[in-house]
């Protein structure tokens, strides 16, 4: 299995304009979910791409950036797993389990762009003593730097991942790569099970036993019980307001 080098760099090019703050939104295209999706169609097979960003969304379910840190990067791990699952025909398993480690790396260069991007400010202090037009400091000088880092480490780490996938591949046959595929099928339940400990707390853990009965003995579709737990909770609010 291998990528081209314009599929690397178009892998690229979707994670920096998916993770573009002006472009996206956390809760949109930074998703899982959506980035795996366009990435999946890119490729040829949306399906395996929304089946495996559902999955990986499930691991970032409670993620959130803080005080300018990440644990990880979610648009990073859906684009780069989905391609090398696709291109390398591997099963979905495979796909979370490589998640994992390219969100973490995602969440190192994202702390590094923040570290650095205090570079813009110095330069935007100079143009407003010189009296000039700030359009470049503050929108053109950060968006290339921006593209810079989010493009060039994607392209080098799919080009990487790709030529060394068919070796990896033969080594991790037979237990290993089973046990490989265990460990990824349990990632989803542990980015379940932090959310769970985010919010299981005071009044309104009865709607985690309310939702559960839901699904479990009525065999209500999750839309349903979205839309019974947004309603319930919008009453409770009221409620709790009076």
């Amino acid at each position: 299995m291998s990528l081209s080098f314009a599929q690397c760099l178009l892998v690229g090019i979707i994670y920096a304009l998916c993770g573009f703050s002006f472009l996206a939104s956390y809760t949109t295209t930074y998703r899982p979910l959506v980035c795996a999706t366009i990435v999946g169609a890119f490729f040829g097979d949306i399906k395996k791409g929304a089946e495996l960003g559902a999955q990986i969304n499930l691991i970032y379910i409670g993620f959130m950036s803080v005080g300018g840190s990440s644990p990880g990067d979610p648009c990073l791990a859906g684009c780069v797993s989905t391609a090398l699952c696709i291109a390398g025909d591997l099963p979905l398993e495979m796909g979370l389990a490589m998640a994992v480690p390219v969100g973490l790396l995602g969440g190192f260069i994202f702390v590094f762009r923040m570290t650095t991007n205090s570079f813009f400010a110095r330069l935007t202090e100079k143009f407003i003593e010189q009296d000039k037009d700030l359009f470049i400091p503050t929108v053109i000088g950060p968006f290339i730097y921006y593209m810079f880092l989010a493009v060039v480490p994607t392209t080098a780490l799919l080009a990487l991942a790709s030529g060394a996938m068919d070796s990896l591949a033969a080594v991790l046959n037979g237990p290993v790569l089973a046990a490989v595929a265990v460990v990824g099928g349990m990632m989803p339940a542990l980015g379940i099970a932090m959310n769970l400990f985010a919010i299981f707390k005071g009044n309104a853990r009865i709607f985690l036993f309310v939702g559960f009965a839901m699904a479990a003995y009525l065999h209500l579709p999750v839309m349903c019980v979205t839309i019974f737990g947004l309603a319930m909770a919008l009453v409770y609010t009221q409620l709790a307001k009076e």
